[in-house]
């Protein structure tokens, strides 16, 4: 029985270093550098919270009635109390501290994402109940194979109730309690029922099965949904839904702070005549190569970008200063015009050129985050009437005709 579960984890390890190659593989061509990862796991926070929470606060209140439920027998009704019987209530004791103390901390932090903290407190969390159901099971050395099948539902509970992301943390807790309920009541319980528990051992591998494949078809399918609905399958730059629901979001906590939000608005030069030129093919090469670069220049920094619409792209800094801006487009559009990509329909340059047009706003009570997109707009607009590869920033100028705009 150890052999088949021996072989259950080895196969398993196998799996989970699959996913996690095919993970990252999906995250490279997909999600927008480090951010897809931190972000899914953020939008799932408030969700994770809320079903950890309601698990860990059930466990808290049953530990507390079977902790209360002996005090008063052994020290009410004057029980005598055995070396056994002192160990598990000081297990329980223990599971009931940590549980509470986790308890309080999900609800502490409810609004504030910490994916790695969480994970190493749900894990050992769950390691501590572990321990807890194995040596009650220890205690009572005399069972059926009705009591035996109620450890299979924790097991599933494990796997699923409580939110896990990380895979291997995931799988630990319940393989160790499935190996060790099989220790317990092969070789320490006396059988009332043998052929019960050779049902029971085969309810276990499968529970297990099961339960590992339902949870990773779970996680990766939520993961791929969201990959889906905030990224722009061309170019693997967030889209615009997502652009719009974290610029809102950015826009709201630099009002409440008094910082500044700076936005660059790029446009590739003259793309219709590239691909008209080129073809569609190519341009849509162009496009991933381009959402590429954008990618590794801001991978270094709190700024994230996204596909506009057709050959325009944003990037959104928060608490930055417009001359910083000004200086990244800059180097943005040399390290574009540097990668030498021909573009013979253009006459502004041999190679592919951007222009960008720059914002920067403090926002103030009654503002939209729309205006910072309309006066990057109109910075991008000047840009191209200037004549293109090259970066324009937005000034209250810019909305006449006779006058230009701020450039650095």
């Amino acid at each position: 029985m150890l052999n088949l579960y021996y072989k259950f984890l080895k196969h398993k390890t196998i799996m989970f270093r699959k996913e996690e190659t095919h993970l990252k593989l999906y995250s490279k061509h997909l999600l927008p550098h480090k951010y897809g990862v931190e972000d899914y796991y953020n939008s799932r926070w408030e969700s994770d919270i809320k079903s950890s929470a309601i698990c860990i606060g059930l466990t808290v209140l049953l530990l507390s009635l079977a902790v209360g439920h002996e005090f008063m027998h052994y020290f009410v009704d004057g029980m005598e109390l055995g070396f056994v019987n002192s160990g598990l209530l000081v297990f329980r004791v223990i599971g009931l501290i940590l549980s509470f103390i986790i308890f309080t901390w999900l609800v502490l932090k409810r609004n504030k994402p910490n994916i790695i903290i969480y994970e190493r407190y749900i894990f050992l969390w769950e390691l501590v109940i572990v321990g807890v159901s194995l040596y009650a099971n220890c205690v009572n050395l005399q069972s059926s194979y009705i009591g035996a099948t109620a450890g299979i539902p924790i097991i599933m509970f494990l796997y699923i109730l409580i939110p896990q992301h990380n895979g291997i943390l995931r799988v630990i807790p319940p393989i160790i309690f499935s190996v060790g309920l099989t220790f317990i009541y092969h070789f320490v319980k006396t059988s009332l029922d043998p052929v019960g528990f050779g049902a029971m051992y085969v309810g276990i591998i499968f529970v297990n099965l099961m339960g590992t494949y339902f949870s990773d078809k779970m996680y990766f399918k939520d993961y791929l949904l969201y990959c889906l609905s905030n990224c722009d399958e061309l170019t693997g730059v967030y889209n615009r839904r997502y652009l719009e629901k974290r610029l809102s979001k950015e826009w709201t906590e630099c009002y409440a702070s008094g910082k500044a939000i700076s936005c660059c608005l790029i446009d590739i030069d003259l793309f219709k005549d590239f691909n008209d030129t080129y073809g569609h093919l190519r341009g849509d090469a162009i496009l991933k190569k381009v959402g590429a670069e954008l990618k590794k220049s801001i991978a270094q920094t709190d700024g994230f970008v996204a596909r506009y619409g057709g050959e325009e792209f944003i990037i959104i800094f928060s608490d930055s200063m417009q001359e910083d801006s000004i200086v990244f487009a800059e180097k943005l559009c040399k390290k574009i015009e540097e990668l030498q990509i021909s573009h013979d329909a253009s006459n502004i340059s041999e190679y592919l050129t951007l222009s960008i047009g720059v914002a920067n706003i403090i926002p103030l009570a009654g503002m939209k985050y729309e205006e910072l997109l309309k006066q990057a707009d109109i910075a991008l607009y000047k840009a191209k009437g200037k004549g293109r590869n090259q970066v324009v920033a937005y000034a209250k100028h810019c909305l006449t005709e006779n006058e230009g705009c701020l450039r650095e």
